[in-house]
């Protein structure tokens, strides 16, 4: 979804957002959702994911992806190396879903 189409589709956005939220949730950063937060905890994660769809700057979501940790007080260059692989595979499953995701969605409008 473009700048012009968040605009004039106020309710697509928010259904956007909504199901973008999903996948945020899943792969939800430092196990916030599954100990029991609220699920909107991820929702500044969401927006600028979603920011960053609307302006088709997909080269940022993998970083983005990456450097949120630091929100959440954890530093992912400090990740014990017996983790860094299952990290990376974590960010790389949710880069292709939301991709997948974004793709789907551009397809079908």
């Amino acid at each position: 979804m473009n700048k012009n189409q968040k605009k004039n589709k106020p309710k697509e956005y928010l259904i956007d957002f909504l199901e973008l939220r999903e996948i945020v949730n899943s792969y939800d950063p430092l196990g916030l959702i599954k100990g029991g937060a609220p699920e909107d905890e991820h929702d500044k994660l969401t927006s600028e994911l979603q920011n960053l769809l609307c302006g088709n700057k997909l080269n940022e979501i993998r970083p983005l992806l990456i450097n949120c940790y630091e929100w959440y007080g954890s530093d992912p260059n400090e990740i014990k190396d017996e983790y860094v692989e299952r990290f990376q595979k974590k960010v790389d499953e949710t880069l292709n879903r939301i991709m997948g995701w974004y793709k789907h969605k551009n397809d079908h409008e």
